[in-house]
């Protein structure tokens, strides 16, 4: 449990803080979810390379080529799907300090060794929590750090938003007296409505939107262990996903909306590897076998990888 407990307080995103920016443009159209489904691939962190390296793996054949590699150790790979790019860390010397990449390019730059901004489906806008005053609160700004908006203001601690398919609400957890549980912020209000989803408790992380925007994927501890677990909006029925000994953190949605793919470690003995689950019949496959870390997945179009690859 200890060990558990160590891994998220890593996981949780710490300061951000812009110093670097981007210019503002208007994205291109991205490619429809369905015209994507049939050839994704699932790009992640793994330590395989011994530096920290980004990979991608086709699920259905299990091809694994190298994505991101350079001397620096990288991770946290997004996807910012308006513009078609990866976007993730780049860690310097300095522990203490990391950059936000995209195309080769740093965007933003942040102190304290971690940045996790969220891009709104229209690329316009991105989303993050960020340490001001003593508070972990919610913001949005344009992709150049511009226009900041703050969305909550409180005595809360509010981590991991993650935007619904619209780009009209905010899925993301928040840690109460009682404990953590998610919430959800309507940005069409002014102010933005905030609506509790979820009465666990404990713990619940990293919140993702199914692309048909019918669901909400998180962690959670179960029994102790960390299992990924699938609220449906319209009912308020939670679905359990997984239920074995260990812990299966951070999920990430395919495209159409049929399978997760996470991050998993079996019976906690400190091998993570990726898994992925059918959220119809909950069947589980493994999807990587490495004595290293491999975690924190995210779905991209093949030409992605394509443009990628070395």
């Amino acid at each position: 449990m200890q060990h558990l407990r160590l891994l998220i307080v890593l996981l949780l995103p710490a300061v951000f803080i812009m110093a670097c920016a981007e210019t503002p443009e208007e994205p291109p159209v991205p490619a429809s979810a369905s015209a994507r489904a049939s050839a994704d691939w699932v790009v992640f962190a793994s330590g395989r390379s011994g530096d920290g390296d980004l990979y991608a793996l086709q699920p259905e054949t299990g091809e694994t080529r190298l994505v991101v590699g350079t001397p620096a150790p990288e991770g946290t790979v997004r996807y910012d799907a308006a513009r078609d790019r990866l976007v993730y860390h780049r860690y310097e010397t300095d522990p203490e300090r990391a950059v936000l990449v995209a195309d080769s390019t740093d965007l933003f730059v942040c102190p304290n060794g971690d940045v996790a901004p969220v891009w709104s489906p229209t690329g316009m806008r991105i989303a993050y929590a960020a340490q001001r005053n003593g508070q972990d609160d919610l913001f949005v700004a344009r992709p150049d750090g511009s226009e900041e908006q703050r969305l909550t203001n409180d005595a809360f601690i509010d981590r991991y938003p993650a935007w619904s398919p619209d780009g009209d609400r905010l899925v993301f957890a928040r840690r109460l007296d009682t404990g953590w549980d998610l919430h959800v912020l309507d940005l069409t209000t002014d102010p933005p409505t905030l609506e509790r989803l979820t009465n666990d408790g404990v713990y619940v992380g990293h919140p993702a939107w199914s692309p048909d925007g019918q669901f909400i994927a998180f962690d959670t501890l179960i029994d102790e262990q960390a299992e990924i677990v699938m609220l449906e909006l319209a009912t308020g029925t939670l679905t359990r996903l997984t239920d074995r000994p260990g812990n299966d953190l951070i999920p990430a949605w395919s495209p159409d909306s049929r399978r997760i793919a996470f991050g998993g470690e079996p019976n906690s003995n400190g091998n993570w590897d990726l898994w992925m689950v059918d959220v119809t019949t909950r069947e589980i496959i493994r999807l990587t076998t490495q004595p290293t870390y491999d975690g924190g997945p995210v779905f991209v179009p093949a030409t992605v990888v394509e443009r990628y690859s070395p």
